[in-house]
């Protein structure tokens, strides 16, 4: 779709065997911004839903932060100005709607 995923991959497998490669980076959730994000998205399930499996993501937090992955497509990387594989922590560059506009007009 073009857009980042966030996945929670306990078993390693997501990333050798459940992900096209070629198409996306997997990057580690380093960048605090998007920790943030991450836990208030599953904060904000488990209130509307009050899923069991989110408040166990939530209780073992710690243990469980770093095997996060987000899955970032390399188009998206490429019209942000983000090299491939570049890590989370790397800022975005500035005015990223005005690559947008660059790269969609050839």
């Amino acid at each position: 779709s073009g857009g980042l995923a966030y996945v929670l991959d306990e078993s390693g497998e997501f990333g050798r065997s459940r992900c096209n490669r070629a198409m996306v980076d997997l990057d580690p959730l380093e960048d605090p911004a998007d920790i943030q994000a991450v836990k208030h998205l599953i904060e904000r399930h488990v209130d509307l839903t009050n899923s069991p499996r989110g408040k166990y993501v939530l209780a073992n937090w710690g243990d469980l932060l770093g095997k996060f992955v987000k899955v970032f497509p390399h188009e998206y990387k490429r019209v942000l100005g983000i090299a491939k594989s570049a890590p989370l922590s790397a800022p975005p560059p500035a005015q990223p709607e005005a690559k947008f506009l660059e790269v969609s007009r050839g």
